[in-house]
């Protein structure tokens, strides 16, 4: 099959913090990529939120900051959103051309490997995200809710679900659609969110995780530029606002046998499978938590009442839980893992959901009993901030076994890295706060 011709094009790898890095080529190049990949330096995984390389990884000056072979993936090669431009994601191999242990990419495939050669099962993913909306001038150095191109007036009011909000900004979510089907990313729906301006949307379900996942990557890319494009601006920050609901990347998993029936299935409580797979991703939750809550914002959006969970918790049809059974029919039977920021890398999140699934498999485990009404009233059982939530990831056996330990090293020594470059500075909150001592 002939490749597209393009003038140029963005090659494209997603680093650990779900952020795409990357360079330009001539469009003349790209038969060469294709059948021959291209170099990036292995340092695009120990990059921090601001860009600079985390030394104490060892991918940096240490090692020369080396350069690994890429190979392209083809089949994500398409149109690049609104610049006339090709893009295509890449993948990155060590030096002896297998697959590099610090790539996101090759660490779900390394949980994908061994949940087939433990169940035979197919995990099937849909991703669930949301953003909100921005004013592209500050307020200082606040974010601000934009200006309704309806009203004039700035978004203060919470319509969840409001058909009103979705025709307010029509032109940019449906520009946001256009893109998504030419860059063949299954997204089905957009939602008004709980909170103004925010917005959710939802992919179709994929029996190619990696794939749902790439979509996930490239969709926050889509609606990031879809928005400067309309001269405002999108975040995928976790908690943006204080006094708002926190913006979440959900993931909706099931399971096809051999047969290609769903294996998730209940009537009136899960079968075994589908309650081994929740007592097990609840049983690692909190190990986990690094992966799913990557950043130190990530922590204050999980609070009571803003529909994000604060412990291992499940129900039916409920929203402040951490796995939630939505209604549907038992061939849709599926689990909706709500834990994870929008700030999160989806491949790592995959990942990790399917560890614990593993996990409780293997055991096997017992299911807790649900939760019932506002989980969101228990008492918090999850990490309350990214250092404690590193220390549960660095000390945890099971996501040693099925990551690596090297990957789990070097993904802790990252985090610390973000909470000790957080925490140090003396924020304008605190002397406002304390100057009178």
């Amino acid at each position: 099959m002939t490749a597209p011709t393009y003038q140029s094009v963005d090659l494209l790898i997603p680093d650990l913090n779900a952020s795409l890095r990357g360079k330009r080529i001539d469009g003349a190049q790209l038969p060469s990529v294709l059948a021959k990949g291209v170099y990036l330096p292995a340092s695009v995984f120990a990059l921090d939120y601001a860009g600079a390389t985390i030394e104490s990884t060892g991918l940096g000056l240490s090692t020369g900051d080396r350069d690994l072979p890429c190979s392209a993936l083809a089949q994500r090669l398409t149109p690049a959103t609104r610049t006339g431009r090709g893009q295509m994601l890449l993948t990155m191999q060590d030096g002896d051309g297998a697959p590099f242990w610090a790539d996101p990419r090759h660490q779900l495939q390394r949980v994908l490997d061994a949940w087939y050669t433990q169940t035979g099962l197919t995990p099937v993913v849909a991703v669930e995200l949301e953003f909100y909306l921005l004013d592209a001038q500050r307020d200082g150095d606040r974010l601000q809710k934009p200006l309704s191109p309806r009203t004039g007036q700035r978004e203060a009011n919470t319509q969840v679900y409001s058909l009103e909000d979705l025709d307010t900004y029509a032109s940019i979510l449906d520009d946001i659609t256009a893109h998504c089907a030419a860059q063949h990313i299954p997204a089905t729906t957009a939602i008004g969110e709980y909170a103004p301006a925010q917005f959710e949307v939802n992919l179709q379900h994929k029996a190619d995780i990696i794939a749902a996942c790439d979509d996930a990557i490239l969709l926050k890319n889509i609606v990031r530029q879809v928005a400067r494009h309309h001269g405002l601006d999108a975040t995928f920050m976790a908690k943006p606002f204080a006094e708002d609901s926190g913006s979440g990347l959900h993931l909706h998993l099931s399971m096809i046998d051999g047969d290609g029936v769903n294996a998730f299935r209940y009537d009136g409580e899960p079968n075994p499978l589908m309650a081994q797979a929740m007592a097990g991703m609840m049983a690692l939750m909190n190990d986990s938590m690094a992966l799913f809550a990557p950043t130190v914002n990530a922590y204050k959006r999980l609070a009571p009442d803003m529909y994000a969970p604060l412990s291992p918790s499940w129900d039916y049809d409920n929203r402040s839980v951490a796995l939630r059974i939505p209604r549907g029919s038992e061939g849709s039977a599926r689990i909706e893992h709500r834990v994870a920021g929008a700030d999160a890398n989806p491949y790592l999140c995959a990942a990790a959901m399917l560890a614990g699934a593993l996990h409780g498999v293997q055991k096997p485990l017992s299911l807790p009993a649900r939760s019932s009404g506002n989980a969101g009233l228990a008492a918090r059982e999850f990490a309350t901030d990214l250092s404690r939530a590193a220390d549960a990831l660095e000390a945890s056996a099971p996501l040693r076994a099925v990551f690596s330990d090297q990957f789990i090293h070097h993904f802790v020594l990252t985090r610390r890295h973000e909470w000790d470059t957080v925490q140090a500075p003396v924020s304008h909150e605190e002397i406002l706060r304390y100057q009178h001592l």
